[in-house]
């Protein structure tokens, strides 16, 4: 069982570009962040994976318009 889990986080890597940040958040699924994880800190990381992607998402628009 140990395997298939070890496996499944190799392949299911982290939020699409190709980095990882090397936590137990990995094997979290961000949909879960919400709920069970929530006093956890899952909230937060909502919150913080959310800001990022705005801010990736502003940042290659500003690339675009050059």
């Amino acid at each position: 069982m140990f395997a298939r889990l070890l496996g499944w986080l190799r392949s299911r890597g982290s939020s699409g570009d190709g980095s990882t940040d090397g936590t137990v958040w990995d094997a979290i699924p961000s949909w879960q962040y919400g709920g069970r994880h929530a006093e956890s800190g899952g909230f937060s990381r909502d919150q913080q994976e959310r800001a990022l992607d705005e801010v990736r998402q502003q940042a290659e628009e500003l690339d675009d318009g050059r």
